[in-house]
């Protein structure tokens, strides 16, 4: 979701919360770099933020399996343009800290977020329908750090095509397990036949013409093997630590 962040911002701390790195308004391939002073490009670490990890854990485990969350700090006079797909639903963004200028690209519109304050991302055929200032999926929108300190703020979203496509491999492990145990009466379709294969039978996964069925099949081998590979004993295990350290002097 966040992937215009990726080029100013660095590897998250727990992959917890994402920090800016380099300064975007210095280009840092013609920047002077010295290995004996300061390099004024590089932003400093925001520690005043450091306490905030608990209260990050806490919001974290307060939701469910579907739900997902990117926490993202800011300096003050810089922004971050973000897109936000149409499959995440029930996207909003709240602010934990600092004051936050949210301007719709397109629409030209913009509204200010203070500490507890949250705005809404919908899609566009429910736009005329909201009171409320709310953010559109599927376009860009930028997040401007208007306060004189450091801002915090996160993103809450459900990845629909995900839970969908979960809800699939539930319904399709049903069936499978109904197939090998006899209990399923009627007759497959053509695109559900590679059901019937073993799970380490790597030709049904090719041959399926179902999209769907084929990552099923390809999670449930992989599944497996991860299964086999922490039950293996420990000659097997230090066979395969030996295999995978010769590889390792042999590259280097």
């Amino acid at each position: 979701m966040v992937d215009p962040a990726e080029k100013q911002y660095g590897v998250s701390i727990r992959h917890i919360l994402l920090l800016r790195i380099f300064d975007p308004r210095v280009d840092i391939v013609k920047a002077e770099w010295s290995p004996f002073k300061t390099n004024p490009w590089l932003m400093p670490l925001l520690v005043d933020l450091s306490p905030w990890r608990i209260k990050f854990q806490e919001i974290e485990g307060s939701l469910d399996n579907q739900t997902e969350i990117v926490f993202i700090a800011d300096f003050p006079g810089l922004q971050l343009e973000n897109f936000v797909s149409k499959d995440l639903g029930n996207t909003s963004i709240h602010v934990l800290q600092g004051q936050v200028n949210v301007e719709i690209v397109d629409e030209k519109k913009n509204s200010t977020l203070q500490p507890g304050d949250q705005i809404q991302v919908v899609t566009h055929h429910r736009l005329h329908s909201r009171v409320h200032s709310c953010v559109p999926a599927g376009a860009y929108h930028k997040v401007y750090t208007v306060s004189e300190s450091p801002s915090c703020y996160m993103y809450v979203y459900v990845n629909t095509t995900e839970t969908v496509l979960l809800q699939n491999f539930t319904k399709l492990q049903e069936l499978q397990e109904r197939i090998r145990n006899g209990t399923e009466t009627e007759p497959l379709p053509p695109e559900l036949q590679p059901l019937m294969a073993a799970d380490d039978d790597k030709e049904a996964e090719v041959n399926a013409t179902d999209p769907v069925v084929q990552l099923f099949l390809k999670r449930q081998r992989r599944m497996k093997e991860v299964k086999k590979r922490r039950e293996a004993g420990v000659l097997e295990r230090l066979g395969r630590f030996a295999v995978k350290k010769y590889y390792t002097i042999r590259r280097g």
